[in-house]
């Protein structure tokens, strides 16, 4: 920094840190509890007043949201879309007061050590009956009892060496929430929830539980259960789910126990029935048999598709059983994704998803027709909403859009289709007649009316794709192709007068030059908008 002079700044002593920090803050109460306090906190600064340490632990922001919903903390008169909406909200303000800031993964948040400080200091000696106890990562498999009384309203104990439930916190009948998650706890005593009537949230996961007895069941206020990363958990006695009348959240992501349904399991234990009467489920994620199911208010990404998510719904294995089981909450989702089973229709299901915006199917043996069942009489498309549709490894589709549904999907913005072996056309504007080579049918005013909103289209590992389309199309909106590893697909349905809002056509530099055109101008006017594109140039 070409400097004439250097001079070192250390970092301040205890005393000095102490008055920078009292200068800041004000003058104190005349309470030693408070001052005891404040040097700790002041102390946390290590000689750095500006320097504010942060905690090494991010929390989903879904999760905690989910959490605040659970506990009444977010206006239990909203909706679901509307209180989760209200969370996101919330915590854009914490963040923006500096109370939360991002996380190390994308959406995620993390806190000060300071402001965590203070939040609990707060929050423990609360006067309005609010009170904490927190003895977190304490790295001991005993609890202390001290603090611990029945005026407390959440405790925490996460990330101890904990080997069984602290019996002391049976008596805190105004707990509402309970955190034993990170725990190796093993056995859960069967009477320890008995006298914790008032319990919303109960967060169990990533321990080395056994089985969850049916007293669990007499929780009649509990909104959330996390039992996720319970890799050991092998029995859940009967009626214990299905007793949680209030229950939003069911958590077992990677949970081992595998849910049945009635027959395939002995009396004494709990079945697929019992989620159907949790009426107030919105967010489920349990593995049944050898596949998983999982429903959630969220922000993922599923392979080529990066989104937010605002309901995911994934179903796979025993499709049209888990519609069934799942009716209430496919009415509210807005993202299906089938996968890895074999199932012939998929039209019925889906036609259970009135809010669908993105339909993924993948790896579905025999699905020769997605659209099966899915135009309501009249003409008219099951799916007004559908904003994208991605289709991978499904063998059986020769084409993905019938002509009968090309000037329905009104709102569809993007498609992806990749690995489908038998796929010959994307867009099947006319019907032929197989024995007789006749057109039976063709979409009308197809020129002016299919696909407005069409903006992406990407093609791969097609190897028997002759055509994108056989008509003209308009494409209003078209602006990127995408084409790769479709040795057979000699043309685009591209020309000077329908391909106005095209900025960039990708794929392979030898399938570019192999095209065939309608004119010299049309090659030469999309040329310019050509970039050679493989998978190994960036990943999709």
């Amino acid at each position: 920094m070409e400097t004439t002079v250097n001079i070192r700044v250390d970092t301040l002593n205890d005393e000095a840190s102490w008055e920078l920090f009292s200068k800041h803050v004000g003058e104190l109460p005349d309470v030693e509890e408070i001052k005891s306090l404040a040097r700790e906190v002041a102390k946390e600064c290590k000689g750095l007043p500006l320097a504010i340490k942060v905690v090494d632990f991010s929390t989903e922001e879904d999760e905690l949201i989910r959490c605040w919903r659970a506990e009444g903390l977010i206006d239990e008169s909203l909706n679901i879309e509307e209180s989760l909406d209200s969370g996101v909200d919330l915590i854009e303000k914490l963040k923006h007061s500096c109370m939360l800031e991002p996380g190390r993964g994308e959406g995620t948040v993390k806190m000060h050590d300071i402001v965590r400080d203070v939040a609990l200091w707060i929050a423990s000696s609360s006067e309005d009956g609010n009170k904490f106890f927190v003895q977190s990562n304490m790295g001991s498999s005993k609890i202390t009892e001290e603090g611990m009384h029945e005026s407390i309203n959440r405790a925490s104990f996460v990330g101890g060496e904990l080997s069984e439930i602290p019996m002391f916190s049976a008596r805190c009948s105004r707990l509402s929430t309970l955190f034993l998650q990170d725990n190796p706890l093993n056995k859960i005593p069967r009477d320890i929830f008995l006298g914790l009537k008032a319990l919303r949230v109960l967060n169990l996961s990533s321990t080395k539980i056994k089985s969850l007895p049916k007293e669990v069941g007499e929780l009649n206020n509990l909104r959330l259960l996390n039992l996720s990363n319970t890799y050991e958990l092998e029995r859940i006695e009967a009626h214990t789910i299905s007793r949680l009348s209030s229950l939003e959240v069911l958590d077992m992501y990677k949970s081992s126990y595998g849910w049945k349904v009635k027959g395939e399991v002995d009396e004494e234990s709990v079945t697929l029935e019992e989620l159907l009467h949790l009426e107030c489920l919105y967010y489920l994620g349990i593995r049944a048999k050898m596949f998983h199911f999982h429903m959630a208010h969220s922000k993922e990404s599923t392979l080529w598709f990066k989104r937010d998510h605002e309901r995911a719904v994934e179903l796979s294995g025993d499709v049209e059983h888990w519609a069934e089981c799942a009716e209430g909450m496919l009415n509210i989702a807005t993202c299906l994704c089938i996968h890895d089973c074999s199932v012939n229709r998929i039209g019925e299901v889906a036609k259970s998803v009135p809010n669908l915006k993105e339909l993924f199917p993948f790896h579905i043996e025999g699905l020769d027709n997605i659209w099966e069942g899915m135009v309501k009489s009249g003409g008219r498309s099951s799916f007004p909403k559908l904003q994208e549709i991605g289709v991978i490894g499904c063998h059986g589709l020769k084409s993905l859009i019938p002509h009968d549904l090309l000037e329905q999907l009104d709102n569809l913005e993007e498609i992806h289709v990749s690995n489908c072996s038998n796929m010959k056309e994307i867009f099947r504007a006319k019907v032929v007649d197989e024995n007789t080579s006749e057109i039976v049918s063709t979409c009308s005013a197809v020129d002016s009316n299919a696909l407005p909103k069409l903006r992406i289209l990407r093609l791969a590992a097609l190897p028997d794709l002759s055509y994108i389309c056989q008509e003209a199309f308009s494409w209003p909106s078209l602006e990127i192709v995408r084409v790769w590893d479709c040795p057979d697909l000699r043309r685009l349905p591209l020309s000077t007068c329908n391909a106005n809002k095209i900025q960039k056509i990708e794929g392979e530099e030898e399938w570019w030059k192999k095209l065939k055109w309608e004119d010299e101008a049309t090659r030469l006017n999309l040329q310019k908008h050509f970039k050679e594109w493989t998978p190994w140039s960036y990943y999709i």
